[in-house]
């Protein structure tokens, strides 16, 4: 504890006191958990303890709170970690009064962070609202991983991680299998858990009332169904009521297995897509129901049992004609893929048998009839999983995998040159216009990479203050690169001195840098965008709710903003709109937003491919260009072609001219 000064408490439980301290070596602020004196000579509370900071150290996600050192001092183990200035996830969610899509989408990030645990072979055990905090900047922290288990996989799927434990837990999001009697933990455990919290979310009730009387709790929690949430809410939809009774099943092997099968089934909901789950059958109800009530049902006379027999048959009857429905809508969406899936396997065949010719017709500039490639069958692209972490205007790619690499898209015979192959994964990316110039920054590291793409030489910039860079933007014609670090501070630096020439305070998103470096957006909350100048002076506050991306002009004359159903365009030098882009179903992101080089067109990325609009007569000129699914990337390049990335990591090319 030398290198702490412990300021005041700020929490107290079971399994030790938080305090407000400041870190003298660094000068932060941090919370400082320390176990007394009395339990830290102890055998279970003392490994309880050792166990939560070796959980702590091994997750690294932004979503997970981090621990900064640990140690003993006088008898007493301590951690430090990162001080999270917010409040509860409930908590949060009532004040905004966030509305059911806002829950899903903030729900996902824990989803995220629980999943970031499982794979690093972690159990949280104790998952509720209390132990989720939103910082200052809207983002949740998983927090107290006191019960959580630390679990050695040796190459097994972390889905298969499972051990018999003890009753532990809060009763109220306790999974049956926590209430002793050996049960078997796993991740589905912490499923049905995030399940009670999601479903506290929604619906401001818990899945059953818990008594205080532990007895009484644990057969509640082993028998009792939770209260179908249109019981609570008459029009609460169908599919997010499937998703939430299936994370909550009683048995395990009903729920999902895994967090991630949880996730990708709320992510259908809120872009209406079949979801994976099936609502029980009225013969599974009627089941569940007589096995808990066996002993009054023994006495039912033969009469009772005709009649049970008739409501079985007719039950039986309505199963089949649901299941028939299923099966019915499940086929027209495996024939409408497969539909989809033989047209892109024609085109590669098409393009595989003219493989030379094509690589030429780009080379050469001319279209030919080529007029969509799919970037994954380019010479480029020699390992299927390699992530494409940016593209510049002129075609040069930026490339992560086993090693970080630049390389000409255009023409396919450029050869690659290595940035660097000793360093961890790439959080963020970005190339200048010219593609001379990239910047990159890794998860977790303070430090901003410069690199020269022609020669892989390069150099690294600590960010102020010492912490992690979540974001950054690189001005295409101008050495001005935006850092936004893990507190959303945001900095300006000149990646040709390396100097941090301006800095701002607290911000949100949307973040953009214009093309020459002289302008750029950041969100205040999640109803004010600002304009600033280079040198801090704000040009403009525009009183709007819900952007979600912002994209400038390459002559910075136009400025777009992004919401889910709708694109403003305003005047950069008036600070007037334009236009408005409508109707869209914008699909979210940085990089889901491009002004062709003209500026005359906008594409913009969609939850079913890109859409490209004329900005002066607000005319969509095509729709569902590009992979069919959510776009995540969108670039312009020089000679009018478009790029598009989507969510599946496939990546096409397009001639949007005519």
């Amino acid at each position: 504890m030398d290198d702490f000064e412990v300021i005041r408490e700020i929490g107290k439980g079971g399994m030790g006191t938080v305090f407000l301290a400041r870190q003298l070596s660094t000068g932060r602020r941090v919370a400082v958990k320390i176990l007394p004196r009395g339990i830290s000579s102890q055998g279970a509370g003392r490994e309880r303890f050792q166990r939560e900071i070796k959980a702590l150290a091994s997750v690294n996600h932004p979503n997970v709170v981090p621990v900064y050192a640990a140690g003993e001092d006088g008898g007493c183990l301590f951690y430090a970690m990162e001080l999270i200035e917010g409040e509860t996830l409930a908590d949060y969610v009532n004040r905004k009064k966030l509305g059911e899509k806002d829950i899903l989408s903030l729900f996902l990030n824990v989803l995220e962070g629980v999943a970031a645990m499982h794979q690093a072979g972690i159990i949280h055990r104790d998952l509720k609202p209390n132990n989720i905090l939103v910082d200052a900047a809207g983002v949740p922290r998983i927090v107290d991983l006191g019960l959580a288990l630390f679990v050695d996989e040796e190459g097994d799927h972390p889905g298969q991680i499972s051990v018999t434990t003890p009753y532990l837990g809060t009763p109220a999001f306790m999974a049956p299998e926590q209430c002793g009697n050996g049960g078997r933990v796993d991740v589905r455990t912490d499923v049905y858990s995030l399940g009670g919290v999601l479903y506290l979310l929604l619906l401001g009730a818990l899945p059953y009332p818990v008594p205080k009387d532990p007895l009484k709790a644990i057969e509640i929690i082993r028998t009792r169904p939770p209260t179908a949430p249109g019981k609570l809410e008459k029009n609460f939809p169908v599919d997010l009521a499937t998703v939430l009774l299936k994370a909550l099943a009683k048995a395990p092997r009903d729920r999902y297995g895994t967090v991630a099968e949880f996730s990708a089934d709320i992510k259908n909901v809120l872009y209406f897509r079949p979801i994976s789950a099936r609502p029980p059958t009225k013969v599974y109800v009627a089941g569940k129901f007589v096995r808990r009530n066996w002993r009054p049902l023994t006495g039912v006379g033969l009469w009772l049992c005709l009649f049970a027999a008739v409501i079985i048959f007719a039950f039986i009857s309505i199963d089949r004609s649901r299941r028939q429905a299923i099966a019915d809508r499940d086929a027209a969406v495996a024939a409408r893929r497969g539909e989809e899936d033989a047209r892109l396997a024609q085109a590669r065949e098409a393009y595989s048998n003219t493989i030379a010719i094509v690589r030429h017709k780009i080379a050469g500039g001319r279209d030919g009839v080529i007029r969509v490639l799919s970037l994954s069958e380019l010479a480029w692209a020699r390992e299927t999983s390699v992530p494409l972490l940016a593209v510049s205007a002129n075609g040069t790619v930026l490339a992560g995998g086993e090693t970080l690499r630049a390389e000409r898209l255009l023409p396919a015979e450029s050869a690659a040159v290595v940035l660097r192959s000793d360093s961890p994964p790439v959080l963020n990316a970005a190339l200048s216009d010219s593609g001379a110039k990239a910047v990159v920054s890794s998860r977790q590291s303070p430090v901003v990479e410069v690199y020269d793409t022609a020669t892989g030489q390069g150099r690294a910039f600590p960010t102020p203050g010492g912490l992690s860079v979540m974001r950054l933007f690189l001005s295409r014609k101008s050495a001005v690169c935006l850092t936004v670090d893990e507190r959303r501070h945001v900095f300006a630096l000149d990646v040709d001195s390396g100097e941090y020439v301006m800095s701002w305070g607290t911000s949100s998103p949307p973040y953009a840098l214009s093309d020459t470096g002289d302008m750029l957006v950041m969100g205040e909350s999640n109803t004010t965008v600002n304009v600033f100048s280079s040198t801090g002076e704000r040009l403009y506050r525009f009183e709007l709710s819900g952007v979600r991306a912002a994209c400038f002009s390459p002559d910075s004359r136009l400025l777009a903003l992004a919401r889910e159903n709708d694109v403003i365009i305003k005047d950069t030098h008036s600070g007037a709109d334009i236009t408005v882009l409508q109707p869209l179903v914008f699909a979210g992101g940085d990089r889901s937003l491009g002004f062709s080089p003209d500026s005359a067109r906008l594409a913009v990325g969609e939850l079913d491919g890109a859409s490209v609009w004329n900005t002066k007569s607000s005319h969509k000129m095509l729709e569902n260009v590009g992979p069919r699914a959510p776009v995540s990337r969108i670039v312009f390049m020089d000679d009018e072609r478009l790029l598009v990335t989507g969510e599946t990591g496939e990546t096409w090319i397009l001639d949007v001219m005519e």
